[in-house]
């Protein structure tokens, strides 16, 4: 009976810790600003100005993504679900979530992994500050 309750004890604790950890490595890494230095579809660069193309996360889920080139403008909420990234609009009255999938690159350089149409896209960020 004793090891029993030595093992469920055992158990519990490991449970417990796992549990406990359940944040991942885009939550820590993911606040700050983000600009886009290379963005490809179907694999192929499309060339266009990126300097102007900014993403901004604070910590406590909101988002900013400018574009002063393409005329574009988003504001408004995101949350992490293990490497995806979701973020709605909150700028607009139709409110549609995105999803796009994040993979890290390096310490500071992500990738956001997207398909508009059945075009996979890839926005290529490294962090400002």
């Amino acid at each position: 009976m004793f090891k029993l309750y030595t093992t469920l004890s055992i158990l519990l604790i490991c449970l417990l810790t796992l549990d406990c950890d359940n944040t991942n490595e885009f939550e820590q890494s993911l606040p700050g600003t983000w600009k886009a230095y290379e963005f490809t579809q179907n694999g192929n660069a499309v060339d266009f100005d990126l300097s102007r193309l900014t993403f901004t996360f604070d910590k406590n889920g909101k988002y900013t993504f400018t574009s002063s080139n393409l005329n574009t403008k988003e504001a408004g909420q995101y949350h992490l679900n293990g490497n995806i990234l979701y973020t709605t609009d909150t700028l607009i009255a139709q409110r549609l979530e995105k999803a796009v999938k994040i993979k890290k690159t390096g310490v500071d350089s992500i990738q956001f992994l997207m398909n508009a149409g059945g075009i996979d896209q890839k926005i290529f960020l490294y962090k400002s500050e």
